[in-house]
């Protein structure tokens, strides 16, 4: 894929950080990379081309509209990602009239001036980095809930580790201080709302901190220049002191060797979850509020705050950070304990191949929103030789119905297609035919072998078919006590067949459950458990999970997402549009009475949002 993120900015912050980071995940999986913004100070291999995205007047924003369209068209860019509002309204208008989708990072909250609810130059999908980003977008903005998404920063773990004691002592060395001394770090950006608090974290919480731990040094790390009072309060409180006792380092291209050297560090945003990484404990103190020290109790509401920079805005206690911080330096084993909790947290929340996956999986839903893509998806279950056969639910068609219909596509020229065909158009990678359909089976019926298979071979299509990934459950258990009989499932040798012949296979979760009654760790167990099953029998990736009985809500939604699939299959949930919700994906059910008038509408690419309408035609099923 070919990428072109766009920023604003004067000085290194979050925002440019958390690009690099994606960027250089992004250049390592193969996608070719640009960059166009007004500055770019942290080394990528990618092409940064400056311009002065940031600069708001009309005639500057409309020669960048006209130099982000040039790059767009010269470097074949398949999406475009903007990081801040400046960003996002000049990729904007660079992006309309074509089919270049736009994606916009929401790194903190957005001003709610009317414009903003009227106008969202935010493109098609929204990454917040946070819970509270997102309701901000959501309520205050009102930017629709499905095209804002959650996906938080990501920490590279194996670029931010624990250090040894020699590593500390170097580290410590290299930077003038004391081998023994307590010391904080205060780590981010000064300039902006961060200024107020880097100027009372010295002239107020710092005092405080030495008063209980004598001896003890801040490190200031971030901004290219320190605001005045800033500035003027690292003076005063060195000249108190009769030495240096604060230090300001300005912005850091490596700030491992701050965190190394430091015992506690007061952070928010991305540098608090770097600092947890490298197994240090957080005073979390950011742009809104005060959460406190980042450990179990505060968790939760870290997570939603992005550790206090998107939140309800509260004047920080000076006394109240100082205790904390102190009482942490007063307990070393604390701040080991809390140190690996942390790391662990991070691992578990922020991990960044988890997040580049998330990031990857809107790139592909935006790609499908912006592609325009009408593909009718229709539901089969059981196909059976006659109605006698069939059990009391009506999920199943003859094989003469069944062929008659298949016979129908081809005279209407239909060309069936997978989820692998799908994913390689998202990917840019490959055309999709003309007319394309998606025939899905669930559950896995041996029918779908026996009669169903010679049919689409005969009209030369394919199909794809859900199975559960319990290698133990042969029948459909489900219906147990239902007065439904036992029905077969594939067995090995069939699937091989299948697979073969170029059938698709995606999941029904490991037991058919009903996804959302399942706790976490039991709904990723359904999940992962099995997508992994089922590649080890289908000899290749599972990209689809079909939710039992249609049963989805938002959390399974991510579940299924964090669990590597990279579609979620509905029944009769979700939007009307193939491409507006890859993970909702909603589908039309194929039933005994559907006749040849119902078969056409249920084909058709606007009978989903037909039917959404409430209105009706005649016609069986």
């Amino acid at each position: 894929m070919n990428i072109l993120h766009v920023l604003s900015q004067y000085e290194v912050t979050g925002a440019e950080t958390y690009a690099a980071a994606l960027i250089g995940r992004q250049v390592r999986d193969g996608h070719r990379v640009l960059v166009a913004s007004d500055t770019f100070s942290t080394p990528v291999e990618a092409e940064v081309v400056p311009l002065p995205i940031g600069r708001r007047a009309r005639l500057r924003r409309l020669l960048n509209i006209v130099a982000l369209r040039r790059l767009i068209r010269t470097h074949d860019i398949h999406v475009v990602h903007a990081h801040s509002r400046a960003a996002a309204w000049v990729s904007f208008f660079a992006t309309r009239g074509g089919r270049v989708p736009l994606v916009s990072s929401l790194h903190g909250l957005q001003p709610l001036h009317p414009t903003a609810r009227a106008f969202s130059v935010y493109g098609e999908v929204m990454l917040a980095v946070s819970a509270g980003v997102r309701e901000n977008a959501v309520q205050g903005m009102g930017l629709p809930a499905a095209r804002v998404r959650l996906v938080p920063n990501g920490v590279d773990l194996e670029r931010f580790r624990p250090a040894g004691a020699a590593v500390a002592a170097e580290a410590r060395r290299a930077l003038g201080l004391p081998p023994d001394a307590p010391v904080v770090a205060l780590v981010g950006r000064l300039s902006g709302p961060r200024g107020p608090l880097a100027r009372v974290a010295v002239a107020e919480t710092f005092s405080r901190i030495r008063a209980a731990a004598p001896g003890a040094r801040l490190l200031l790390a971030g901004g290219a220049a320190a605001p005045p009072d800033v500035a003027a309060a690292v003076a005063d409180a060195n000249a108190g002191a009769g030495e240096e006792v604060v230090r300001w380092l300005g912005h850091l291209g490596d700030v491992r060797p701050v965190f190394a050297a430091a015992d506690v560090v007061i952070a928010a945003g991305r540098s608090a979850l770097e600092a947890m990484a490298s197994a240090r404990p957080v005073a979390a103190l950011g742009e809104t509020h005060y959460v406190g020290v980042v450990q179990e109790a505060t968790a939760a509401e870290a997570r939603a705050s992005n550790f206090g920079d998107t939140g309800e805005r509260r004047a920080p206690d000076p006394g109240r950070v100082a205790a904390d911080v102190a009482a942490l330096l007063a307990d070393r084993g604390h701040r080991e304990r809390l140190g690996a909790w942390g790391r662990a947290f991070v691992a578990r929340h922020y991990d960044a191949d988890q997040v580049w996956r998330r990031v990857e999986a809107a790139y592909r839903q935006a790609r499908a929103a912006r592609s325009g893509l009408r593909i009718p998806v229709v539901m089969y279950h059981r196909v059976v030789e006659r109605a006698a056969d069939a059990g009391r639910h009506g999920i199943w068609v003859t094989r003469e119905r069944f062929e008659a219909q298949l016979a129908a596509l081809a005279r209407r020229g239909f060309t069936t297609v997978t989820f692998r065909d799908v994913a390689a158009h998202l990917d840019g990678g490959r055309r999709l035919p003309r007319r394309p359909i998606l025939l899905t089976f669930d559950d896995g019926y041996a029918d779908n072998h026996a009669l169903a298979l010679p049919l689409l071979r005969q009209y030369g299509m394919t199909g794809v078919v859900f199975l559960v990934g319990d290698p133990a459950i042969r029948a459909n258990v489900w219906d147990a006590g239902s007065g439904e009989p036992a029905v077969p499932l594939l067995d090995d040798a069939q699937v091989r067949e299948m697979a073969a012949a170029g059938i698709e296979f995606g999941s029904h979760s490991a037991t058919h459950a009903h996804l959302t009654q399942l706790g976490p760790e039991r709904l990723a167990a359904e999940l992962e458990g099995s997508r992994q099953a089922l590649e080890a029998r289908v000899g290749g990736p599972v990209l689809a999970l079909c939710y039992p009985y249609g049963d989805v809500n938002e959390a399974v939604k991510a579940a299924a997402e964090a669990a590597g699939y990279r579609f979620g299959i509905a029944s009769d949930s979700g939007p009307s549009r193939f491409a507006e919700d890859l993970f909702e994906i909603r589908r039309a059910q194929i039933f005994p009475r559907t006749d040849a008038f119902g078969f056409w509408k249920k084909t058709s690419t606007w009978y989903l949002r037909y039917r959404a309408s409430g209105r009706r035609l005649a016609g069986g099923g």
